[in-house]
């Protein structure tokens, strides 16, 4: 099984999925829709590897 991260900083999930940091920054704000849940820790947010794999797939679908 390869190595897989618990969670990724916004940055690092953003290069993954091929979308702006600042995409992603807005998507964890979003009120309605496809909210992206993330954590803050410290002065970052961090994307569950899980999170990001089911927003992924929402989002594809709402396109």
């Amino acid at each position: 099984m390869p190595d897989q991260k618990l969670a990724y900083p916004l940055r690092e999930a953003a290069a993954m999925v091929s979308l702006s940091e600042d995409y992603l920054r807005r998507a964890t704000k979003r009120t309605e829709g496809n909210h992206l849940p993330a954590q803050k820790v410290g002065k970052k947010y961090l994307v569950r590897h899980e999170d990001l794999a089911a927003w992924i797939s929402r989002e594809g679908e709402s396109a």
